[in-house]
């Protein structure tokens, strides 16, 4: 299976930033069904604040993961069925 890219990592992030990846995760893992309790910022930096991510039952993290490597090969069917749909269209535009 392909790597997924990653993005570009910034160099510095604020406050902000880590709440509202906070709040990401918090919503995206709900959808799931899937709750991190630690999740929260981590406020022991005052610059470039992390986000902590906790501990987490074994389960939890396996459907965590789970849930990521669904993404990913649907990701891939998704971008394939793109591929797919621009061929034809070339082929019935030729």
């Amino acid at each position: 299976m392909p790597r997924p890219k990653n993005p570009k990592v910034p160099q510095t992030w604020d406050s902000k930033s880590a709440d509202d990846a906070v709040a990401a995760l918090k919503l995206a893992t709900a959808q799931v069904g899937i709750t991190l309790p630690s999740l929260s910022r981590d406020f022991s930096s005052l610059t470039n604040p992390l986000v902590e991510l906790g501990r987490a039952r074994p389960d939890v993290v396996k459907s965590l993961a789970d849930c990521l490597v669904e993404l990913v090969e649907l990701r891939g069917i998704v971008e394939s069925m793109n591929e797919e749909a621009k061929k034809e269209t070339v082929s019935a535009d030729g």
